[in-house]
């Protein structure tokens, strides 16, 4: 059932996505298989970002953040609306 999510879910964003909401673990699970060119993207949106901050994942989220279409703007949401500016910077 699990695989048939994640052959769903790399469906969708292969057939033009605009706009990509994901988790940054399920993210990087497609992006690492090949099914997804975040270059491509020009607005991803990270959810539960704070949480893999706080569990220590922040090489994950500094990996996924590279491939992203540049110029970006990161911005961190909390649940709770609290807005976390964004502490990586380019590495040009």
């Amino acid at each position: 059932m699990v695989e048939k999510k994640y052959d769903d879910q790399e469906n969708s964003i292969r057939n033009d996505c605009d706009i990509l909401v994901a988790t940054p673990g399920r993210l990087k699970d497609i992006v690492d298989k090949g099914k997804l060119d975040l270059t491509k993207i020009k607005h991803v949106i990270l959810d539960e970002v704070d949480r893999m901050l706080d569990m220590g994942f922040i090489d994950d989220v500094e990996e996924i953040l590279e491939h992203i279409f540049t110029p970006s703007i990161y911005l961190f949401i909390k649940k709770e609306f609290k807005i976390k500016f964004n502490l990586f910077r380019s590495r040009d």
